[in-house]
């Protein structure tokens, strides 16, 4: 990622409709109670400020932009053939087994990896294997 590791892949819940939808509301004063479930529902804590969310927003973009760069990668592996693994993980448990395998294909399931698993559940190390 452009961050250099993969925390910054994910944060795809929170998309551009409730960026924007955020931005508007802040712009005429305070977010919603519709909006901040939105967040809550993503499990993200909704920002509290104008400045907090501008900062928020830009992080969430360059996110989208490089999980969609790397579900292109694993679309492009598949098509040309090949068999690809993501492991999701903190850095550090590399070397650890997967406390879950999930045997993906993208012609039936689609490519949705949750990176915000770990950390959010009792889970440290997921193993996503796209198979033919």
């Amino acid at each position: 990622s452009s961050i250099g590791c993969g925390c910054g892949f994910g944060s795809m819940g929170i998309t551009e409709d409730i960026l924007r939808r955020t931005k508007l509301e802040f712009a005429v004063g305070k977010l919603s109670e519709e909006t901040e479930l939105m967040w809550w529902n993503q499990n993200q804590p909704p920002p509290e400020s104008q400045e907090e969310f501008n900062n928020q927003a830009g992080e969430i973009q360059v996110s989208h932009r490089d999980t969609t760069a790397l579900y292109r990668l694993i679309e492009e592996t598949w098509n040309a053939d090949f068999s690809c693994e993501i492991l999701v993980c903190w850095s550090g448990d590399e070397q650890c087994d997967p406390e879950e395998t999930k045997r993906i294909n993208p012609d039936f399931d689609g490519i949705d990896i949750d990176f915000d698993a770990i950390g959010r559940v009792e889970k440290h190390v997921l193993l996503y294997q796209f198979m033919k």
